[in-house]
């Protein structure tokens, strides 16, 4: 039987729930997790409803549930990072806690792990604790107080979500370590363009670039492929056409669909005459 841990609520995986649960326990205090088994006198729990998590979970508290797939611990009082944790976790939420740092080691041997969720947190640095998570497909770091990007993306992920934070520097060509990334949201941010390289965004595999609320004052360059941009409510001054295509003619042209330049200093009349045949696919071009 697969089973799901929950901070707040845990359910059974199973194909279809179950109609008694053996064991339900209401609250569970912190001083009853232990090392030696999940409570002492009982078996696993198939399902826990309300836990509180102590601010420093003791450690090795969760290892033994060796067929754990999700665990949920957010909502909590962490300062850390539990752990060591299950190789068969699918899905690890430990958001809405007051964890300030991912030690590199803090999710070793987590390669089946697809989505991690640490999103309102008080984390300044993860460095390269996501390199060795070669499964992940979704990575939340929103509203948290870092500066800077982690050290590479799993080559695997495909959303990254890192708005609210204080990143004032994205690396050249930072992206392309993550081939099958779609989606990249970085609003809300310090972003300005010195802090960017002319490549940090024409990665071919993105869909979706949200760069609204940070300091541009020029459109960063971006694929053709990408498809949804999002700048509203920085200080961009000129519309440069370069910033999408390379070269305009007939064949040649972005596939832009929605571009959002409201909230600038940038004017309609700025729109260059080549405009619509660059981004003749755009269904909504807000300045």
């Amino acid at each position: 039987m697969k089973m799901t841990l929950i901070g707040g609520s845990t359910t059974s995986a199973a194909s279809s729930p179950p109609t008694t649960i053996p064991m339900t326990l209401t609250r569970m205090r912190p001083t009853s997790l232990t090392p030696m088994g999940w409570m002492k006198g009982q078996p696993t729990p198939t399902a826990l409803h309300p836990l509180q998590i102590p601010a420093t979970a003791p450690r090795k508290v969760f290892s033994k549930l060796r067929h754990l797939e999700r665990l949920y611990l957010d909502h909590n009082n962490l300062t850390r990072m539990p752990g060591p944790l299950p190789r068969s976790l699918r899905e690890l939420h430990l958001d809405h806690n007051q964890i300030s740092r991912v030690p590199n080691n803090a999710l070793e041997g987590l390669e089946n792990l697809t989505a991690l969720y640490l999103q309102h947190n008080e984390i300044q640095e993860v460095g390269s604790s996501m390199r060795g998570l070669r499964s992940l497909i979704l990575l939340d770091l929103s509203y948290n107080h870092l500066r800077k990007v982690p050290d590479g993306l799993p080559s695997a992920l495909e959303q990254l979500y890192m708005e609210h934070n204080n990143v004032y520097t994205v690396p050249d060509s930072y992206f392309r370590g993550a081939p099958k990334l779609l989606y990249v949201r970085l609003s809300h941010n310090s972003l300005t363009n010195n802090g960017l390289a002319s490549n940090t965004f024409n990665s071919s595999s993105l869909l979706e670039l949200d760069l609204s609320y940070n300091q541009l004052q020029k459109i960063p360059p971006v694929n053709t492929n990408l498809e949804n941009l999002y700048l509203q409510g920085n200080r961009i001054n000129e519309f440069s056409i370069s910033s999408f295509c390379t070269v305009v003619d007939v064949v040649n042209f972005s596939k832009l669909q929605v571009l959002r330049l409201d909230g600038n200093e940038i004017k309609r009349s700025a729109m260059p005459a080549d405009a619509p045949l660059c981004l003749r696919l755009a269904s909504l071009i807000e300045i």
